[in-house]
């Protein structure tokens, strides 16, 4: 088997040599002026095979499963965080909604009091109108309404006012 590694012209490379019916593996290295030969018969090369086949397998296999292990954690994880972002995006959302609702009742209220509270003096008004037309040669009844009305119209303007400086207020935040 040395006679035949030697033969082999190249270092460092693995060889095959038969020897009375048996096959071997051999390699020469050469280490500074003397040559290294070694070589084993092919039955023990191969001997362990299956053995270091089925721990390879079950290393691989291993790893494989910590991978699957770590990507199921990872994607579970983003998983609840896109979740939890989504129950806060709802409860903002439904907050939000709440408010919208709440405004809404708020200015149809607000809506309601000033129809009636501006309605109220125009009614007034016109009812004075009305009385002085009734009574046309009455100074007395002529003066009395234009004071009711002077009055009225003065509390109409006052309210308008007020409603105007609160819209500006309300622009100007």
């Amino acid at each position: 088997v040395v006679r035949k590694l030697r033969q082999n012209e190249t270092s460092d490379t693995l060889m095959i040599a038969e020897d009375e019916g048996t096959t071997y593996y051999g390699i020469r290295s050469k280490v500074k002026n003397m040559y290294i030969y070694t070589y084993m018969p092919a039955s023990e090369v191969f001997s362990r095979r299956s053995t270091m086949m089925s721990y390879t397998m079950m290393l691989y296999l291993l790893a494989v499963a910590i991978l699957v292990v770590l990507r199921s954690t990872m994607l579970y994880g983003k998983r609840m965080e896109e979740q939890r972002r989504e129950e806060i995006y709802a409860a903002e959302k439904e907050k939000l909604a709440q408010q919208a609702i709440r405004a809404n009742e708020v200015k149809t209220d607000f809506l309601r009091r000033m129809s009636h509270d501006l309605r109220t003096p125009i009614n007034g008004i016109r009812g004075m109108l009305k009385i002085g037309d009734y009574y046309p040669d009455d100074m007395e009844k002529q003066i009395e309404c234009r004071q009711k009305i002077w009055a009225t119209s003065n509390y109409l303007l006052d309210l308008v006012n007020d409603l105007l400086e609160m819209n500006q207020l309300s622009t100007e935040e």
